[in-house]
């Protein structure tokens, strides 16, 4: 659904670009005074019939513009918020299994370490020294 709202609002941007009310507007008005219309008997001039019926559809137009705009950009903030949504799921998933693969190595690095004979190996620990028979650099 978002997807399809998303498209047909690029769709629709490039015809408003193409076809803006607020220019349509202002040739119209141009015209009427190019014309230079003048008022005959108790008939209506064209720039007041025009102004009763296409003023308030040029404004149902720039307000289903704004409307238009306002719905795509929360639509893509939203998609925007589920795919990072998905992806903080995927890295919290794979923080978990990298810490138990790193778990996994320490438990073989540590029975590896002790369960080694020579006491070379294990240099490093400070109680070597205080077995009887051993020295640290044995």
């Amino acid at each position: 659904m978002p997807s399809r709202v998303l498209h047909f609002a690029y769709d629709t941007s490039d015809a408003r670009a193409q076809a803006d009310p607020a220019a349509y507007e202002e040739i119209v008005e141009q015209r009427l005074q190019t014309i230079g219309e003048c008022k005959v008997g108790g008939l209506p001039i064209w720039s007041s019939f025009l102004a009763r019926r296409m003023k308030p559809t040029l404004r149902t137009c720039v307000t289903t513009d704004a409307r238009q705009s306002s719905l795509s950009l929360k639509l893509a903030r939203a998609a925007n918020t589920r795919v990072d949504f998905e992806l903080e799921q995927q890295n919290q998933e794979l923080l978990k299994s990298m810490n138990a693969r790193t778990r996994l190595q320490l438990r073989l690095r540590w029975k590896f370490y002790w369960s080694w004979p020579s006491p070379t190996m294990r240099s490093d620990c400070s109680d070597i020294s205080s077995k009887p028979g051993m020295t640290a650099g044995s």
